[in-house]
């Protein structure tokens, strides 16, 4: 079970080898907001596709966000004037990336070492030892399918069965993975065709039609970490995972460990935390 949180820190960067210019090499003159192209330079290609084999331009850019774009309208006039010795492309094109938000996945792991939370019951009846004892047994047949406690205060004619009869597993959050995906369509006059690159699938590269193959490279530092899980912890409620408060957990453990007070007074002003915290767990 994975919990899912969108945040971009990480910095992609992705090579396109594209297929139809003719030779030269320059730098692309412009940064797009959100996005930085970093070089395009000449590259000689081997592939079985006969589009893509031979001298290609390699392009390199990297994006930092969640949701953007990266767009780019290039015209054989506007590369000409880019390029040392003259050298253009045959026609138009046009590269578009669209970048899917970015999504930390913490993986969820159950461990008998946390407590569950028990949903806490409570029934009371008026003590006789002989037809109403204070015992479990006592308290199951009032309704209480998990006795925890069954106690009597000093100076007092009732008994508190306290338990529970349905309980919520408690999991730890562990550290997460980086999940994003970039889909890239070339477009030409003579049609257009995409690609979609996911680091977590194993699609990180590939050819994008007959117009340019793409490579995911990696991420770049950014100095920044993902989110700390430390403050919370997971319960399984009702069929889904539950984000929960550590420091509520924390508390609800220190009251359910703990023996009930002797006096009515005490005791029932526990009950009331030890509910209060299941609640606000």
């Amino acid at each position: 079970m994975k919990r899912k949180q969108k945040i971009g820190i990480a910095v992609a960067v992705i090579v396109l080898a594209i297929a139809f210019f003719y030779t030269g090499s320059f730098k692309l003159p412009f940064a797009i907001t959100g996005t930085n192209t970093l070089s395009l330079s000449q590259a000689n290609l081997q592939s079985s596709n006969p589009f893509l084999s031979g001298k290609v331009w390699l392009l390199t850019f990297s994006a930092g966000g969640l949701g953007q774009s990266y767009y780019g309208k290039f015209s054989p006039s506007d590369v000409q004037s880019a390029t040392s010795d003259q050298s253009t492309t045959t026609n138009d094109f046009t590269i578009n990336v669209e970048y899917a938000d970015q999504i930390w996945n913490y993986p969820i792991q159950q461990t008998s070492l946390n407590k569950p939370i028990y949903d806490i019951s409570l029934v009371t009846w008026i003590y006789d030892p002989f037809f109403n004892p204070c015992t479990v047994n006592e308290a199951k047949s009032r309704g209480l399918s998990n006795v925890l406690w069954v106690t009597k205060p000093s100076i007092s004619l009732t008994c508190y069965g306290i338990g529970y009869n349905s309980q919520s597993p408690v999991g730890d959050i562990q550290n997460p993975t980086l999940s994003s995906s970039y889909t890239i369509t070339i477009t030409t006059p003579s049609g257009s065709a995409s690609k979609t690159l996911d680091i977590n699938s194993g699609s990180s590269q590939g050819v994008v039609g007959n117009y340019a193959y793409a490579s995911w490279l990696g991420n770049l530092g950014s100095g920044l970490t993902h989110p700390s899980q430390s403050a919370y912890k997971t319960a399984y409620v009702n069929g889904n995972w539950r984000v929960i408060s550590s420091s509520n957990y924390a508390n609800y453990i220190s009251l359910v460990n703990q023996v009930p007070p002797s006096s009515t007074a005490s005791l029932e002003a526990w009950i009331t935390r030890l509910d209060n915290s299941v609640g606000n767990a």
